[in-house]
């Protein structure tokens, strides 16, 4: 393995730009690289470290990750006039022949008609639910922690340039001794859509701060549905409330008020203090999100 630091072209071009070579028969020939042009395939990198291997023909370049798994391959090993672990080596540029690779790959794995595509991001889901458990978009529990009163990022964007994007929340307590749930969520997007659960279980909606009532929701745009339906009860028992906004063509959010049974057969249940939430990413972020949920997607 060699630590290696990518260099420019023009120190490739300056160390090999022109070299001595013999060919099968031991015939000299002087050959001519320009690493400068721009149809060019070749990179290289100097070597930072004491190689722990005598060999690497075919082997990898790679930047590493956070983890191997967040690791990517920059480079194939090539060629290198003065051996493998000598200051500097030639590698083929993976980003400039990745055509051929997938063609080529193609043509040799079966009678496909087409050259491979990328498949199509299938929309995932993730929940934040009570006594501090969820599930991520990677289909794994996630946790979650706080004061109560403590802010809870549960997916966020904030773009570089443009209108970021924000999903939060505020800890209460949840339906055991210690444990924490959601008792305010947030959606903001330009405006902002809220949801507060009170303690005696009644639901406030707002946008930006002004009431919005069951069965009226608010018009956000072309790209942006709201459902706030009025409550749906009948013999003592109540449907969960719902305040549900899809922004196509990325993410559906769902805000989930449950409705408790009660204890015995015929007594009256309740709407819990405490909120849920459901989010579905109907297409891949276009940079990685932050948020307890936003971290168990890799873009």
């Amino acid at each position: 393995m060699l630590a290696q630091t990518m260099l420019p072209l023009s120190a490739c071009q300056a160390k090999f730009g022109t070299e001595n070579a013999k060919d099968g028969n031991g015939v000299d020939h002087i050959l001519q690289f320009n690493f400068t042009n721009p149809d060019n395939s070749m990179i290289c990198a100097a070597r930072i470290g004491v190689p722990t291997a005598s060999a690497c023909n075919g082997g990898p370049l790679i930047v590493p990750g956070a983890d191997a798994s967040k690791d990517y391959q920059v480079g194939i090993v090539s060629w290198g006039a003065e051996g493998c672990a000598n200051a500097i080596n030639v590698y083929t540029d993976v980003g400039m022949i990745f055509d051929w690779i997938q063609d080529t790959v193609f043509r040799w794995t079966g009678d496909r008609l087409h050259p491979w595509t990328p498949p199509p991001f299938r929309p995932v889901t993730g929940t934040v639910l009570a006594d501090n458990t969820g599930t991520g978009f990677d289909g794994k529990p996630v946790t979650y922690t706080g004061a109560k009163g403590a802010p809870l990022d549960i997916i966020s964007s904030v773009p570089t340039k443009g209108v970021g994007w924000y999903l939060n929340g505020i800890l209460t307590d949840g339906s055991s001794p210690g444990s924490r749930a959601l008792g305010y969520v947030a959606w903001s997007y330009g405006a902002t859509l809220a949801a507060q659960a009170s303690p005696n279980g009644r639901l406030a909606v707002t946008l930006n701060n002004t009431p919005i009532r069951q069965g009226h929701a608010p018009d956000l745009g072309k790209l942006v549905t709201v459902r706030y339906p009025r409550d749906s009860c009948r013999r003592g028992w109540c449907a969960d409330r719902l305040l549900e906004i899809t922004v196509r063509p990325f993410i559906t959010v769902t805000i989930i008020q449950p409705w408790i049974s009660g204890a015995t057969w015929g007594s009256r249940g309740t709407f819990v203090p405490w909120l849920q939430v459901k989010v579905t990413l109907l297409q891949k972020p276009g940079q990685q999100p932050t948020g307890v949920l936003g971290q168990t997607i890799l873009v």
